[in-house]
């Protein structure tokens, strides 16, 4: 997970209002793709790992982590949540539930109903805050303001 994170932060300055995503898919204790949510509009972090994905790795022995909960509708792209199904890897391990109300557990319950092992929650605290501006966005309809100043030492 702490992968996912690393990828995920890598589209910080290109995918907002979107939120950052990594997706990091292992074999045999091995990564072997990778991928994230370079630019808004464009591929999610699933779509870019299994792009990256060899022909030769049955997907079914595959592990699937991601930092958020995958998709599971059509916006500007595909449901990844259909994907991952499509797929059909052993396992997918999620850091946190999307709070996005077009998504919110909508697209673990389609992984778990296809019969895809799910597990929630791996680093969460670390997944909430990579995306913090996008969770208050989503949870309380505020936009997360930084605010920065300088002062003298008299004031």
């Amino acid at each position: 997970m702490m992968r996912c994170l690393e990828l995920a932060k890598l589209g910080e300055l290109e995918v907002a209002p979107n939120p950052m995503v990594g997706c990091v898919i292992v074999y045999n204790d091995e990564i072997v793709a990778e991928g994230y949510h370079e630019k808004y509009g464009g591929p999610h972090a699933e779509v870019n790992a299994f792009a990256q994905l060899s022909d030769r790795i049955p997907t079914h022995l595959c592990d699937v982590f991601v930092n958020l909960e995958p998709c599971s509708h059509y916006g500007k792209t595909p449901p990844c949540s259909d994907l991952i199904i499509a797929k059909k890897p052993r396992r997918v391990c999620i850091g946190m539930l999307d709070p996005h109300h077009k998504v919110a557990g909508k697209g673990i319950k389609k992984l778990i109903e296809s019969g895809i092992n799910v597990s929630v929650g791996m680093l969460e605290e670390d997944c909430k805050l990579l995306n913090k501006k996008f969770i208050k966005a989503h949870t309380v309809s505020l936009p997360y303001v930084t605010l920065k100043w300088a002062e003298t030492k008299n004031g």
